[in-house]
């Protein structure tokens, strides 16, 4: 079985191969397929919820193209990191169940306890894991059995000695209860009657992931003895690409660096360094795995399963600071820099072979100390066991350089595993004082808003102030949307983090276009922003900018000063107000009295429906409170006047009885009832929520979300998006009986809950599928880049106005409800 998968045809060629098949690829000005929210043939289908998400083949005829191409030219085959079968997931399936994170390294677990994603310096980018999913039904979802990085057991019985991958045996997973992202993985074997808890935590202050194991033994296990292994295929990685966020997962075969064995900390340090394309700046990173008590023996190899797996073509400078403090540098040689040398040493040694096969087949490992190209490593250690009991910790580290691991190594091995553990969840804690839990006593309910909470505080970035939608590389989500945005700051206006909402602005402040601040000349008009960003600014999405997130834009910068007060703050960011919302006047269809076509909501072509519309209204509307707010007479009357325009053109072109405010978009928009709060009355704002066209809405909302909520025994539909929006805003809106009303939000809140989120870990992907299992019946299966911070951030708003926090009094014929109570309650002292 492993020789046949060594020899195989390289994976991505098979995926280039079948997408040349199928007639995907560059056309005329270079056709790049983009972000896609939704995942199979299923949810491509006329189901109106599934239709929301994105997907598309770009082809633009400008500066764009060029950027794009100039991407394609230089890492060929780029344009087929894409599935082109309809029945397979676009980016391959998410194969995430668990994440751990301080906001600086960023960890992700699937089910079977293997590490899937390791992201430093920050959430963002880079990610040093190579993990390549390709289908959802294959074992390891289709990843070469060498890649993540897992463990082990070498276990001796009266037979002999042999190898077992944790990730085998029956294996649950779970968070403890509370405010805590420890990722709890029990694996068991009956055949060895062996129980192995791995408890995984990213340390709060330090970039250091531990990996505490417990092994227990039955009375009447055959295991003898035993050594623990500890496996990882990293990739490391010091570049991106603008516009095509995918290096993480589709280009890994070019991520070579030199991993060593370094006797002096005792771990296998894998470092590289090289020039960020994004930026023209150089990165350097190291990543360094090692025991906290002393290893037992070592292995570094090649990567067998990795056709680029050879230092041929490698340009890296062994005499840079990213190498200092390796106890070995090896001496110079033919290629780029001082690591030339290790070609004939490492590469063509026998005894460098992949440490995955040398750590499978053989009784002790090789010992091999460096290798340089598609590294792997592996270092075991005897358990000794106390009755029954064996322990053992297991540490990543990660740093600018080789020094920086070896500190963090150390630092970490002085301390109490447990003690990490528990000053994690008191960093959490503290950082969510103010966040209250929904009334019920429904543990579902509460296990996914304490998901939601700490998913979002170890996603957020304290250098940058940016929050990615997520950590995950499949789908490519490591960026900051300013339309997820919005909502995350409105989140955290109410529970408090005023702080980090307004650096969270300023992010936004400074990557907005402008006449002064051309960084995308040609691409984004002034007063616009990209369509996600990296941590770092750099555009990452495929499209050049989104008319919805120009008003969420206008939205989260007014909103911040209507949860603060903060005036200073408002004069500060108004000229990035100013800039948009003067934009959005001139964006106007003078037949319809729409806003003029533009991309939105991550749709590849321009559009004029209700998703870009309303959302404009929204971005008008908060504009013209903010010059209100300041006294700028002139600003309020134009844009005021705008607006209701635009008003106008909504009720005559955004509106059927079938959809409610959504048509032309194919699908009931939730959010014209909230956030947008937008009212027929010529869009005035100071309509009731009774009026037919609001009252229709809301009815063709409950009737779309009635259609999940029969799943997976009703099998009429295969899969969704995006429910707890619409719940949100029926929580707001009908709090009284009749369709759709609290009681069936809380329903639906249930199922969003105990279907669609995972099992044992309670997070949500951005999609739901329905699929058969083995055993024939039809199963809710989450996917697409779960955790996804916005998907669980409206699930936890919407249950906490289904479920009132105990004590808090609230306004319950005001939309504002049970959040702006909030806000109310945790706003800061203007003293």
């Amino acid at each position: 079985m492993v020789d046949d998968e060594r020899t195989s045809i390289h994976r991505r060629t098979l995926l280039r191969a079948a997408a040349a098949g199928a007639g995907v690829g560059l056309t005329g000005a270079g056709t790049v397929v983009g972000t896609d929210g939704a995942t199979n043939d299923a949810l491509r289908r006329a189901d109106t919820q599934a239709a929301r998400g994105p997907r598309y083949v770009l082809d633009y005829q400008d500066e764009f193209s060029e950027t794009l191409r100039r991407n394609i030219e230089t890492f060929p085959g780029i344009e087929q990191c894409v599935y082109p079968n309809a029945d397979r997931e676009i980016y391959g399936p998410t194969d995430v169940n668990a994440q751990t994170a301080n906001g600086g390294l960023a960890v992700a677990f699937n089910d079977r306890g293997t590490m899937t994603v390791c992201k430093w310096p920050n959430p963002s980018y880079y990610d040093h894991v190579k993990y390549f999913t390709e289908d959802r039904s294959a074992d390891h979802y289709g990843a070469a059995p060498n890649e993540g990085a897992f463990l082990g057991l070498a276990v001796e019985t009266a037979e002999g000695t042999e190898t077992a991958w944790l990730r085998e045996w029956e294996t649950t997973q779970h968070h403890p209860e509370g405010l805590t992202d420890v990722v709890v993985t029990e694996h068991r074997s009956d055949r060895f009657g062996l129980t192995v808890t791995v408890e995984d935590v990213v340390d709060a202050d330090e970039d250091v992931l531990v990996r505490d194991v417990t092994v227990e033994r039955d009375d009447d296990s055959p295991v003898e003895k035993a050594r623990l292994l500890a496996f990882e295929n990293l990739s490391l990685n010091v570049s991106k690409l603008p516009f095509l966020p995918v290096t993480d997962a589709c280009l890994e075969e070019g991520n070579a660096d030199f991993a060593t064995y370094d006797r002096a900390v005792d771990a296998i340090v894998h470092a590289r360094q090289g020039v960020d394309v994004s930026t023209g700046e150089q990165a350097s990173v190291a990543v360094g795995m090692g025991f906290r008590e002393p290893s037992t023996d070592h292995q570094v190899g090649g990567d067998a399963f990795e056709s680029a797996s050879t230092p041929d073509e490698v340009a890296l400078d062994a005499g840079s600071a990213v190498f200092e403090g390796l106890e070995e540098v090896p001496e110079s040689g033919p290629l780029t820099g001082a690591v030339g040398g290790l070609r004939e040493a490492t590469y063509g040694n026998a005894l460098a072979r992949d440490a995955y096969l040398d750590a499978s087949e053989s009784v002790e490992l090789a010992g091999n100390d460096s290798y340089l190209g598609q590294t792997t490593g592996v270092l075991s250690r005897v358990l000794s066991f106390e009755g029954d009991t064996a322990t053992a910790t297991v540490y990543f580290a990660a740093g600018s350089n080789a020094a920086a691991v070896g500190e963090r190594l150390g630092s970490a091995r002085e301390r109490d595993p447990a003690a990490i553990r528990a000053e994690k969840r008191a960093w959490l804690e503290g950082v969510l004082s103010n966040a209250p839990m929904p009334d019920t006593d429904d543990e579902d309910i509460l296990a996914l808003c304490r998901r939601a909470l700490v998913t979002l505080a170890t996603t957020y970035d304290p250098d940058s102030g940016t929050i990615v939608a997520s950590i995950a590389t499949q789908s490519p989500y490591g960026e900051d949307w300013p339309r997820d945005g919005a909502y995350f700051n409105h989140l955290l206006e109410a529970i408090g983090r005023h702080d980090w909402v307004e650096k969270h602005n300023r992010f936004y402040v400074e990557n907005q276009q402008s006449v002064e601040n051309p960084q995308l000349p040609d691409l984004v008009p002034p007063g616009n922003w990209a369509m996600n960003y990296y941590a770092d600014g750099v555009p990452g999405g495929p499209i050049p900018y989104e008319i919805d997130e120009t008003g969420y834009g206008i939205w989260t910068l007014w909103d911040h000063y209507d949860a603060t007060g903060n005036e200073a703050y408002l004069r500060e960011v108004y000229p990035a107000i100013k800039r948009a919302a003067d934009y959005l006047v001139d964006c106007a269809d003078p037949e319809t009295g729409l806003h003029c076509p533009a991309w939105e909501d991550d749709r590849p072509m321009p559009q004029q429906t209700a998703v870009g519309a309303l959302t404009v209204w929204l971005g008008l509307d908060s504009a013209r409170k903010a010059a209100d707010a300041l006294g700028r007479g002139e600003d309020r009357t134009r844009w005021t006047v705008r607006r209701n325009e635009l008003a106008e053109g909504i009720e005559t072109e955004c509106y059927d009885e079938a959809t409610g405010y959504g048509a032309k978009a194919g699908f009931t928009f939730a959010e014209t009832v909230w956030p947008v709060g937008y009212r027929p009355e010529v869009g005035s704002g100071d309509g009731t929520l009774d009026h037919p066209r609001i009252e229709n809405t809301l009815d063709r909302e409950w009737a779309e979300l009635e259609t999940t909520f029969a799943e997976p025994e009703a099998g009429e539909r295969d899969g969704g998006l995006y429910e707890s929006k619409g719940l949100l805003a029926l929580a707001k809106a009908r709090r009284q009986e009749g369709p759709g009303s609290i009681d069936d939000v809380r329903d639906g809140l249930r199922w969003v809950a105990t279907e669609h989120a995972t099992e044992g870990t309670h997070v949500l992907g951005e999609v739901w599928m329905a699929e058969e299992n083995d055993d024939g019946e039809r199963e809710i299966v989450s996917a697409v880049s779960q955790p996804h911070v916005w998907e669980q951030s409206l699930f936890y708003l919407a249950a906490l106005e289904a479920w009132p926090p105990e004590g808090l009094e609230f306004d319950a014929d005001s939309l504002g409800g049970v959040i702006e109570a909030l806000r109310e309650r945790n706003a800061p002292s203007q003293s």
